[in-house]
């Protein structure tokens, strides 16, 4: 979920210019994390933890694009 978020925050976010796009970006990586969440027990968790960690890193509680790869860093340490 950190190396999405540090790529997604690298390579897409400034490209992007209104809520679409950002829906259109974000949806993909929550159908993937929701996919592996409903495979077997055993990696179920990675699924949940992949998107918690995104969605945390990427979408904070600012009104705008997020560029701060601190939070992003911190996630990815467990901080």
């Amino acid at each position: 979920g950190a190396i999405l978020a540090l790529l997604f925050t690298l390579l897409v976010m400034p490209w992007l210019d209104n809520i679409v796009e950002l829906l259109f970006v974000l949806a993909p990586i929550f159908l993937l994390g929701a996919w592996i969440a409903t495979s077997s027990e055993r990696s179920s968790y990675i699924g949940t933890q992949m998107v918690v960690t995104f969605a945390l890193a990427t979408l904070e509680n600012v009104f705008g694009p997020v560029y701060d790869l601190v939070e992003i860093r911190d996630r990815a340490l467990g901080i």
